[in-house]
């Protein structure tokens, strides 16, 4: 069945706002329960819908504002529950589509004012053919928007498109913007998300997504280095497009893609394209990678550039448990796989260093993986033995690569994976007594 569009929708009735200090719940709840079985739209003329507790939407509900002057808002004696729209009053969740062809457009939602509810905005749960575009939605404290259920494919066919999710005013709330799990054929295109600097969750988090495109969406984050989460969170995606995505000011990740987290035996994330979008001033709390992929297999990012407010760890971290990754023709990133943390590229030396150079500063935390690269080629050769030399300390012992060259057009080089100990550093340096010319080369990767 496909979805009807506003000039096929009948118009089932035209409601205007009870006034000031009213609850308008019953005026609207009382419309949406009067439609017939096949559904109707219900046009929202301008002014302010003050609610005192909840709406509940049902199939073939078609929620229009008349223009961004149409706001719904919250009386102070909101309880009933915690999300103001919502299309259950179940309080499990489905485990199958319950509801169709479900619209609501053009709407201002403002919840600035909810700051008591550890949640808010609007959730849908097991739902198809359900279409949220072109609203406003401005929150205190809550989520802006939730799509939601147990498993893989209890919604589908959602498009969640050209809404602005304003959460500039949100202070210590850890809810995302937009929280999207669970659907087939899901769309994400064209939103503006704005964080404020007391905001602590994502922008944009989605699980278990298939066959679905996020597109063009734009993030403005807080830049706090203290509060603030990634641009994109994303676990046990499947055969998704991110196209044209930018944001600026992020406090950890632009992109993070990990398994699902939720549900056993679901698929780790597979078959990813990312292509185009610029990043900026990504990392302000210091701690994060640029991009960061885990489990995840058959990922493919091109064009896409960043730059990085904060440069350590470093732009893009690929995880053991992710495979089939190609990144390519990203500026600001150095390499595809493995993020490239220290880089020493010279030539035409002719002595001796007087002291080692530091390639990296290994930060705290146990664990961690490096992959060390040391090259050195003599371009020409009298005598002597010219020794390039990676020194780094694992298991409070130091440890050393060493590359020697010794003839003319001879590459020596060696390779290691190595667990330095925390908060110690990885050095390079030429020694030796030698008469020749020779370019050196050493490059530090972190791989997990």
């Amino acid at each position: 069945m496909a979805f009807r569009t506003l000039f096929q929708e009948p118009l089932s009735n035209v409601l205007y706002p009870p006034g000031s200090g009213v609850d308008a719940q019953p005026l609207v709840q009382n419309a949406i329960n009067a439609l017939p079985s096949i559904g109707g739209r219900i046009l929202l003329k301008n002014g302010t819908y003050n609610l005192g507790s909840k709406l509940i939407l049902k199939t073939g509900t078609f929620l229009e504002a008349e223009s961004p002057l149409t706001t719904i808002g919250l009386l102070p004696t909101f309880t009933n529950g915690v999300f103001c729209i919502e299309n259950t009053a179940a309080s499990s969740l489905p485990t199958t589509p319950q509801d169709f062809d479900m619209t609501m457009r053009g709407f201002t939602i403002d919840l600035t004012g909810d700051l008591t509810h550890p949640s808010g905005g609007i959730r849908f749960l097991g739902v198809g053919r359900m279409r949220f575009e072109d609203n406003r939605i401005k929150h205190g404290k809550a989520y802006g928007f939730l799509l939601s259920g147990t498993t893989y494919s209890v919604n589908s066919d959602c498009f969640i498109n050209r809404n602005i999710f304003d959460a500039s005013t949100q202070a210590g709330a850890s809810f995302d913007a937009i929280d999207v799990g669970n659907c087939d054929y899901c769309s994400l295109i064209d939103n503006k998300v704005i964080l404020g600097s007391g905001t602590a969750g994502d922008a944009i988090s989605c699980e278990g997504l298939q066959f679905s495109s996020i597109i063009g969406n734009r993030i403005k984050g807080g830049a706090s280095a203290s509060l603030g989460g990634n641009g994109f969170t994303l676990y046990g995606l499947n055969d998704c497009v991110l196209l044209g995505n930018s944001g600026d000011s992020i406090k950890h990740s632009a992109i993070f893609i990990d398994k699902a987290v939720d549900f056993a035996g679901t698929p780790n994330g597979a078959r990813i394209s990312i292509n185009g979008g610029s990043w900026k001033n990504v990392n302000y709390g210091g701690v994060a990678y640029g991009f960061n992929f885990n489990n995840v297999n058959a990922l493919t990012m091109k064009n896409v550039g960043i730059t990085l407010q904060n440069a350590s760890p470093g732009p893009i971290l690929v995880q053991s448990g992710a495979t089939g990754i190609i990144v390519k023709d990203c500026p600001g990133i150095n390499v595809g796989i493995g993020s490239l943390l220290g880089l020493d590229n010279r030539s035409g030396i002719t002595s001796a260093d007087g002291s080692p150079i530091t390639l990296y500063a290994v930060p705290a935390g146990a664990g961690q993986l490096f992959r060390i690269t040391a090259d050195i080629f003599a371009t020409a050769f009298t005598s002597g033995t010219a020794t390039y030399t990676i020194t780094w300390t694992e298991n409070a012992v130091t440890r050393t690569l060493v590359v020697t060259a010794t003839a003319l057009n001879t590459l020596g080089t060696g390779s290691d994976l190595i667990n330095p100990d925390a908060s110690t550093n990885i050095t390079a340096q030429l020694t030796g007594v030698f008469t020749a010319t020779v370019k050196v080369a050493a490059i530090v990767e972190q791989i997990a």
